[in-house]
C-alpha cells in the first residue's frame, strides 16, 4: 500500500465518522406527540382488565402494596 491510499483510507474513514452524525442531525425528526389522555380513553375496559391483571401477577401484594393498591393501573 502506498501513502497516497493509505492517505485516502484515513481520510475516508475520518470523513464517515464526522458525516454520519451530521446526517442523522439534519434528517432529525421530534418524536410524534403521545396521546397522554386519561386510562379509560387509552385502552378499552378489556384492555384496562388485562393491564390491570398484569400489572398485580409483576408486582404482587406482599409485606407491601400490589400493583392494583399502589394505582399501578
Amino acid at each position: 500500500m502506498d501513502r497516497r491510499a493509505a492517505l485516502a483510507s484515513i481520510v475516508g474513514v475520518l470523513g464517515a465518522n464526522i458525516f454520519a452524525p451530521l446526517a442523522r442531525a439534519i434528517a432529525y425528526q421530534p418524536n410524534p406527540v403521545i396521546n397522554t389522555g386519561a386510562p379509560e380513553i387509552i385502552f378499552t375496559p378489556a384492555q384496562r382488565a388485562l393491564v390491570t391483571a398484569l400489572s398485580e401477577r409483576i408486582l404482587p401484594t406482599s409485606d407491601t402494596p400490589g400493583a392494583i393498591a399502589a394505582g399501578v393501573p
